[in-house]
């Protein structure tokens, strides 16, 4: 059964901008799939675009075309726009003429999954008060963490970082890159 028979049927009349969208998206069911190049199954995208709209009604009121669009975007990237999971997130900002356009904006772990599938793997850390924390610019750069596992750590609160640094190996070339920042710059 489809997804916009299957909501159609609940008979709900807050539901019909949904079973809207819903056949739009069953309709594009075709394109989303070649889109999404096996990376993903059709029908979890098609289930997590709709669960996304129902968690987040705002998206409803946003022009079919944006609406598509993104989620268009989030298939050609291989990303579900599941927000909960930090891969994609469908977001509705007004423009200029008071209108909700809906705007694809990808999380930080869909941008390590993007990068992940290009060879690319990073890392990301913080550096509290007490680690060995060296870090060598010039003609070979590199950086060196050590950190002082007697000492206690609370990851919710940035109490007693000093530094956050993520790095990068870009394969089958074994190269690396890093970046360091400051607890100021972070802020």
């Amino acid at each position: 059964m489809t997804t916009s028979r299957a909501l159609a049927r609940r008979g709900d009349e807050s539901r019909t901008r949904i079973t809207v969208v819903a056949e739009r998206l069953e309709s594009l069911r075709p394109r989303l799939d070649a889109a999404l190049q096996r990376r993903v199954p059709i029908d979890y995208f098609l289930r997590v675009a709709l669960n996304e709209m129902q968690r987040a009604p705002a998206l409803l009121q946003c022009t079919d075309a944006s609406l598509l669009l993104s989620l268009a975007n989030c298939a050609q990237l291989g990303l579900p726009p599941e927000g909960l999971l930090g891969l994609a997130y469908l977001v509705p900002f007004k423009d200029k003429t008071g209108k909700s356009i809906c705007t694809l904006i990808i999380g930080a772990r869909g941008y390590v999954e993007l990068a992940r599938r290009n060879h690319v793997y990073v890392r990301a850390a913080l550096v509290y008060k007490g680690d060995v924390f060296e870090v060598v610019e010039g003609t070979t750069p590199g950086l060196v963490h050590r950190p002082d596992l007697a000492m206690e750590r609370d990851d919710t609160t940035s109490e007693g970082v000093t530094h956050a640094y993520a790095t990068a190996l870009f394969k089958p070339d074994d190269l690396t890159d890093f970046e360091v920042m400051t607890t100021k710059q972070v802020e």
